[in-house]
């Protein structure tokens, strides 16, 4: 991609959106490109010295200058300048990326409307059913997710662990949306993404914001669920004049959105409600309420009715949780129809889930396999309990760990959560990093009370540990791979190991002579 406005290839015009302390090496410069990376700097190249929990980016600055960088911007104090580059060094490199980003690629966000999707589970979903919905009415959008990206060019897989990626990637990103023709982009956004220490989102302007639900997540970097909230709450804060926010009907975070919301914004909610919930009054109404009938193996029968559409019939999903998913990216559609095109006749029936999210195997002998990537306790909760109604008499064997270097203050409760459902745990890796392996095992192992009357199961390598599951498995079993979903590496210390879970599960069933039926 390249910037087709000759005014932004001038550093003396980046430089003006940023507040720096001191220059050393000034001359005008032709910036033609931005990296945070060495190795990819090029000649004319801006390099940002940002520092991460492993790297300091200070480390790198010699080896971005030999690889073409004319210009480096720092925080630390530098002593040794090299002829011909410029530095400029400033408080706050990630805040000074994000902001040469936008101005860089001329402010993507303010050109093409940009639908925000955070909260804590249910992201990658939300987004992928909003960009169906838009595609298959023929309103072109673009989709940046933890699992998918599609900048106009045909949809592909997103090869990194990031949800939401460095802010040079994002407003790349949505440039080539525009010049492929895009008419809207769909962003997942963690709340890494939205906290300002990061700097990844700080220059986009969203046109729709909508937060799945906010329960509790990521707190070794926040510090609180308080803290958590706030930065959710930053998708709010970048809402345009006259956006909207949707939100669950009964979030308990309500006020803290409130207190961000503008006088000329708007407020919108849905809801999903269980069959033995029909008719409960509910003290805020819903702008859409998605009102379940009858679940079974084939789908969902549905009666949906909002302000400006009403359905009924049967989702082809099985799962609660998917419903509340899809009820937030259908309001979501029906809220940026408003204005922009005419309603069109919705068509359910070729809606499909996004990859690792409540994908079942049937499994001949070896009964029904579940991947799904929860690691959360309240991913958790959902899938154990819409797992137990669509197979209320099966024996659960339930096959996770949890990730290093991330809220480790979850760990306990997973192990509570799947005691409370499961006949079998077995517990394994997840994306280990530099932690200890069995350390983590041992923090999860210690939320399974001593009453436990199942079997807990230990392997610290997640091959063998499915292969466990299968051998303690029957044909009335439910085997539930957690954590992993989508994701094609396990992250282990200072290296990748390439992963597949349901191609290691296919290789694992002809291992112990069991054959899948599909």
């Amino acid at each position: 991609m390249t910037v087709k406005n000759d005014q932004f290839f001038l550093l003396s015009r980046l430089l003006g959106s940023i507040d720096y302390m001191v220059m050393h090496g000034f001359s005008e410069k032709k910036i033609s490109g931005l990296s945070h990376d060495s190795r990819t700097c090029k000649p004319g190249y801006i390099f940002f010295a940002a520092s991460g929990c492993h790297v300091n980016g200070h480390d790198y600055i010699d080896k971005a200058i030999a690889n073409g960088a004319s210009t480096v911007i720092h925080t630390e104090r530098i002593s040794i300048f090299a002829e011909g580059v410029c530095y400029i060094q400033l408080q706050d490199v990630k805040r000074a990326m994000s902001r040469l980003s936008a101005e860089f690629y001329d402010n993507p966000s303010g050109k093409i409307p940009v639908i925000g999707v955070t909260g804590t589970d249910g992201k990658s979903s939300t987004c992928f059913f909003l960009y169906q919905l838009l595609q298959n009415n023929g309103y072109k959008p673009a989709l940046f997710s933890s699992v998918w990206k599609d900048s106009g060019k045909g949809i592909r897989e997103n090869s990194t662990h990031l949800t939401t990626p460095d802010a040079i990637e994002i407003h790349k990103f949505l440039a080539e949306a525009i010049a492929d023709g895009c008419r809207t982009a769909v962003i997942e956004a963690s709340s890494h993404g939205l906290s300002p220490a990061t700097g990844r989102l700080l220059d986009i302007s969203f046109s729709l914001a909508v937060c799945t639900d906010i329960t509790s997540d990521h707190l070794d970097f926040h510090g609180s669920r308080a803290a958590y909230i706030d930065a959710k709450m930053n998708i709010f804060r970048q809402l345009i004049p006259g956006g909207s926010a949707l939100v669950p009907v009964h979030a308990d975070w309500r006020p803290a959105l409130e207190a961000v919301i503008g006088d000329d914004q708007k407020i919108r909610s849905w809801s999903v409600e269980l069959p033995d919930k029909h008719g409960i009054a509910s003290v805020l109404k819903p702008n859409l309420s998605i009102v379940i009938e009858n679940f079974s193996s084939t789908g969902i029968e549905v009666s949906i009715l909002s302000d400006t559409f009403s359905w009924a019939g049967k989702l082809p999903f099985v799962f609660f949780t998917q419903v509340k998913n899809f009820a937030a990216a259908l309001l979501a559609y029906l809220e940026f129809c408003i204005g922009r095109f005419p309603l069109k006749t919705l068509s359910f029936n070729t809606m499909e889930a996004v990859k690792g999210r409540f994908k079942l195997l049937s499994a001949g002998e070896n009964g029904t396999i579940l991947f799904d990537y929860a690691h959360t306790e309240h991913a958790f909760l959902n899938v154990f309990s819409d797992m137990r109604r669509l197979y209320p008499d099966s024996r659960f064997i339930a096959v996770f760990g949890s990730p290093g270097e991330r809220d480790a203050s979850k760990r306990v409760n997973l192990g509570r959560i799947a005691a409370e459902y499961c006949d079998i745990v077995i517990l394994t890796e997840d994306d280990s990093r530099s932690e200890d392996t069995t350390g983590i095992i041992k923090e999860i192992k210690s939320g399974i009370p001593d009453s436990y009357k199942g079997t807990i199961l230990i392997d610290t390598d997640r091959r063998s540990a499915i292969v466990k599951a299968l051998r303690n498995s029957t044909p009335e079993s439910c085997i539930l791979l957690l954590g992993k979903g989508h994701e094609k590496t396990i992250e282990r210390r200072n290296h990748s190991v390439p992963w597949d879970e349901e191609a290691v599960v296919r290789e694992a069933l002809s291992a112990v002579r069991r054959k899948p039926y599909a």
